[in-house]
This record gives C-alpha cells, structure tokens and sequence, in this order.
C-alpha cells in the first residue's frame, strides 16, 4: 500500500520536533548539574569504589543504596577516573546520543506502517509528548535512557528486514548486560529462545548467552571466589528496599496503598508532608491479593506476548512489548516512563500519517488528555496540593495504560 503525505505538517512538525528535542536533552542535562544528580552520585560513588579496589563496599557505602547488578560497577568503573562533573558530563551527552540512536531505530522498526514523513515527525514529537519524565531521567542521572536503547536497538536489529548478523549479536549482547543491570528488560531475553524461522535468532541467543555471561561474572574475574558475595548483597540490597510507598511510586500496588490502606502517604513536594488520602476501604490481606493479581497477571500477559511472537505487524508488537516492561512492578518511578517513549511514538505517527484512518476532535482530545496528565500535573502547573494528590493516584501509569490500550485495540486496523 502506498502512504500519501497530505500535508506540509510532518515536515514542519518534524524541524520543531527535533529543536524540542535537542533543548529537552540540553535542559534535562543542565537540571543535572543544578539539582544534583542523585541517583548518578550513587553510580559514581560505587564505580569510584570498584576503581579503587574498594569493590566490596558498593552495597553499603554510597550515597544512597546501590541496587544493580555488581558487574554494572566494573563496566562503567573507568569513568571514575574523571573528576565527577566531567563524568556527569559524559553521562549527559552519552544519554542524549542513545536518545536519538533509539529514535532512529524506532524509525527503523516503523518503516512500512505509515509515509516517512510522517514516522519521523512521530518519533520526534514522542520524546516532547513524554518530556517530563525525560527530564526527570536526566535530572537524577539515571541509567532507564541507555536501557531503552538497548531494548529498542535489539529488537530492530532482529524484526527488520535487512540482513546483519553481526550487529544482532552485538545489540543482544548490550541488551543483556543492560537486563541484567536493572532487570526490568530480562523477559526479552526469551525472544529468541521461543521465536522461529529466521537465521538471525541463532545469534541473538548467542548474543543473549554472551551478554549475562559477561556482566555476571565480572566479580569472580576481578574478585575471585569471593565474587559470589556480591549477590547476597544485591540480593539482600533489592528486599530492603521493600515496598516504597512515596507518592513518587506510580505503580498499581502504590494507588491502592495510597487511598484505600487508610495509611498516611509521604508527598515530597508538600515539604515531606505525610498526608492522609482516602481511607481504610480495603484491609491488608486484600490490598496484598490485589497487588499479587495485578502483578502476576500483568506478568502473564507479558510472557504471553513474548511467547506470542512478532509474526505481524512487527511495530506494534515491539511498542507493547516494550511498553509492558514495567506494567508489573510495585516499584515505578516517574523517569521509568521513557519506556512509553515508543508507544507515544507509534500513536503520534499514526495522528500524523492521516490517510490510515481519521482522527476526530475526541481523538485528539485525547492525546491532549494524556500530555496534560504526564507534563502538566506538577506542582509548577497545579499547586503542592492537587500535585501531591495525582501524583499518589499514579497519574503516570494511567497515562501509560491510556496509550497502550489506544495502541491495542487499534491493531487490528493499521
């Protein structure tokens, strides 16, 4: 089928699209700088540690605690070496070029399902759409940015068309170190294991094998026998974690917490306030079977997915696929959004393709809908006090959820 243009708008949008981007990297990378960096200080402390063979204290003396795998440390460790402004640095521009690769291989994974024009105005706009938690990313230093391109990286190299072993191997190679860093990624790994018909698939689960081997056994490499200590640690460092219950939890187990446990919920923004919300609708035992199901179903559907395969439509299987990542976890920050970078993209590629199927005033409501509740429901837009209060309602995921279900039940017509 032959995809018409019929407007100037892509064009347009996409120049505007890729000056927003460039200013939401530069902005997010000075906000770095500014508020500090948080979660890049506990990566630096624990590289620092490793860089000088002080590689045991990584779970027990940074700023805040280190919640990765150990090999994670060893991989990024020459960066201390640097004075730690320099690496925020680096870290910045890395973080915003792996931005624009993932944005190329959405492209990439895009191709066929609407005119070019229009594909890459949606990509573009897709990081604007989801510019707050992009920001947030870049504020705190986090590592969800680089694991996205890893995510999405892999699977283009595998669904597409062209042929490439070699760079298979590679990107399933980083797509398992990076799985392995924060665990979030690790069901993809099964692709290739469950997938079929393609000479690819050999060296994806090369790459998948290669990858885990590499990251985890950096610590008996380095530290011997007295590298298995390090997963008790990790292992110990993720249960104590828990259950965070701060209004900066998007996830499903933190809403029912929030207003139906009858437990005081900590709002951040109202100056460490902890504040009652709701009530006791819902007793323990109930919230705890609730979030179990949601968690275990949603889990279910994700291996399902997997097992599924992409036999058609091959985009809009990867943007759900990708999109589910963190569907089931009781832990969602804000910055763990950037995993609906793809899911915006597909949808704002299908607003602006037009000749796939007409978008009515509703539609476009809703996605202006969506924006406001991801970019204008802080503090800055609505006040401390409503701010507080949708932020524990997990205004976040239901934004998610919105465009995922948008995306799936409108499979069937692209």
């Amino acid at each position: 089928m032959v995809y018409r243009d019929t407007s100037a708008r892509p064009s347009i949008s996409q120049g505007l699209g890729l000056v927003l981007c460039l200013a939401l990297c530069v902005l997010g990378s000075i906000w770095a700088f500014k508020r500090g960096g948080h979660d890049f200080n506990v990566f630096f402390e624990a590289w620092r540690l490793v860089w000088n063979d002080k590689s045991h204290d990584i779970y027990r003396a940074t700023p805040d605690r280190f919640l990765y795998a150990p090999g994670f440390a060893w991989i990024f460790s020459p960066l201390a070496a640097l004075p730690v402004k320099v690496a925020l640095g680096v870290w910045c521009f890395l973080k915003a070029a792996l931005l624009f690769l993932t944005l190329r291989f959405l492209h990439q994974l895009f191709q066929g399902t609407a005119s070019d024009s229009a594909i890459r105005a949606g990509v573009l706009w897709s990081i604007v759409f989801l510019a707050r938690p992009v920001l947030i990313d870049f504020q705190y230093g986090q590592v969800n940015l680089p694991i996205l391109f890893t995510c999405v990286w892999a699977l283009a190299t595998l669904l597409r068309d062209e042929k490439g072993n070699a760079i298979v191997l590679v990107s399933w190679t980083i797509l398992a170190i990076s799985a392995w860093t924060k665990l979030m990624p690790l069901p993809l790994l099964l692709l290739p294991w469950v997938s079929r018909g393609s000479e690819k698939l050999k060296y994806a689960r090369i790459g998948s094998i290669s990858g885990s081997i590499l990251i985890l056994v950096l610590p008996f490499v380095f530290e011997g026998v007295d590298g298995a200590h390090f997963y008790s640690q990790w292992r110990q460092a993720l249960i104590d974690r828990g259950l965070p219950m701060e209004s900066h939890n998007q996830s499903f187990a933190a809403v029912l917490h929030h207003y139906l446990s009858g437990q005081l919920t900590h709002i951040i923004s109202q100056g460490s306030q902890w504040v009652p919300l709701g009530g006791k609708l819902l007793e323990p035992k109930t919230l705890q079977f609730l979030i179990l199901s949601w968690s275990f179903a949603w889990l279910g559907v994700l291996v399902g997915w997997i097992l599924g395969g992409p036999i058609h439509k091959k985009a809009q299987w990867s943007v759900l696929m990708i999109a589910l990542l963190i569907i089931p976890s009781h832990l969602v920050w804000k910055p763990y959004f950037i995993f609906g970078i793809p899911l915006a993209a597909f949808v704002l590629m299908s607003f602006f393709a037009e000749s796939r199927f007409q978008f009515n005033k509703v539609t476009f409501g809703l996605l202006v809908l969506i924006f406001s509740m991801i970019n204008l429901s802080g503090f800055d837009f609505v006040g401390n006090y409503w701010a507080g209060r949708l932020e524990a309602a997990s205004i976040f995921l239901i934004a998610h959820l919105m465009m995922y279900h948008w995306v799936l039940s409108r499979t069937h017509k692209l």
